[in-house]
């Protein structure tokens, strides 16, 4: 069984609902004859006003995407060893990927300058399972037995890569490929961890009356 999701979504720019808040009501969403948006102190300048951004600009120049990839999926095979003993395993699996862009233009910004990053992270969950079990009458008696194992592993992997703020060639190319790429702005990381158990249970009925169960479990972590 298989279940794959793939979401594309497009994000507010940060601050942008604070900055129509902040803005007073007479501010144009018209861009000025030059290409700007026109901002709080164009208007006002005998008093100190918030020179943030337009939230027009904010909405028509911030570029933020996600593209998120989600995969559960399970597969599993069963067979009769001999008439009284099954096995029973499966695999299963958990997939997760994302790729974050960001870019704001110059009118977005408050300083006027162009910024942008882009991330990515990935996450494997694999999972294992096996079962053996067992029963078996005898007259009054009956006993029934499970033995098994769980293997699971994960993975996830992440990277960041930002710009240094005003040093896009242009604005057209909005990727990082067109900026200086900002090194106090750049992270990478991994991790995994694995868990493995093996587990037990027997059961006995002596007509279906009297019932006789143990179990035992063991598990090991490398969290």
């Amino acid at each position: 069984m298989l279940s794959p999701q793939y979401n594309h979504r497009s994000l507010p720019a940060a601050g942008a609902i604070q900055n129509m808040v902040k803005m007073p009501p007479f501010l144009s969403p018209h861009r000025n004859e030059d290409g700007s948006y026109p901002r709080a102190p164009d208007y006002v300048t005998h008093v100190t006003v918030s020179a943030g951004a337009n939230p027009m600009a904010m909405a028509d120049e911030s570029h933020y995407y996600d593209h998120i990839f989600n995969n559960n999926g399970e597969f599993y095979l069963s067979a009769n060893i001999l008439d009284n003993l099954t096995i029973r395993s499966s695999v299963g699996a958990r997939l997760r990927y994302v790729e974050s862009e960001r870019f704001a233009g110059s009118e977005a910004n408050s300083n006027r300058q162009a910024s942008g990053s882009e991330s990515r992270s990935r996450l494997i969950n694999l999972i294992n399972e096996n079962i053996l079990t067992y029963q078996e009458s005898f007259g009054s008696h009956e006993v029934r037995g499970l033995r098994g194992s769980s293997f699971q592993h994960q993975g996830t992997w992440n990277n960041s890569i930002g710009t240094v703020t005003g040093s896009y060639s242009n604005e057209t190319i909005r990727t990082i490929n067109n900026a200086v790429v900002n090194p106090t702005a750049t992270s990478s990381s991994k991790s995994q961890w694995g868990l493995a158990s093996y587990f037990g249970r027997v059961n006995y009925d002596y007509e279906s009356r009297y019932l006789l169960s143990g179990s035992i479990r063991t598990d090991g972590s490398s969290r």
